[in-house]
């Protein structure tokens, strides 16, 4: 069985179906990342704020259930600090796409462990 493509795989996983799709108002996280390097003393708030902190992506959406608590907590956060300049859908976005970045080939390398092999050789 032929190996999944990593690209594809990732978009398959974002956009929680089968079929990958492409936001093409929505740069990739690290174009979302601004400014002097990220880890440079003094600079990761703004990182954080130019990553996280933006509304989100037009087009298809779908439904996701969170505890009570991680909306809150997430609510108090978007109130805090992204004021009028992002929503609440476009942070867990932002977040979720950069945890597929983060571990990508992990999660790349679990699913290929993981395929079931319609015919053993």
């Amino acid at each position: 069985m032929k190996e999944v493509d990593d690209n594809e795989f990732m978009k398959m996983v974002a956009s929680g179906g089968d079929k990958p799709t492409k936001d093409k108002n929505r740069p990739p996280v690290n174009a979302l990342r601004k400014g002097k390097d990220a880890t440079a003393p003094g600079n990761k708030t703004s990182d954080y704020i130019s990553s996280f902190i933006q509304r989100g992506s037009e087009g298809e959406k779908s439904t996701i259930y969170l505890s009570k608590e991680l909306i809150s907590q997430l609510k108090n956060i978007m109130a805090t600090i992204g004021g009028d300049k992002a929503t609440l859908g476009g942070y867990v976005e932002a977040i979720i796409a950069s945890h597929f970045e983060q571990y990508k080939d992990e999660i790349i390398r679990l699913f290929n462990e993981n395929i079931k092999q319609p015919f053993q050789s």
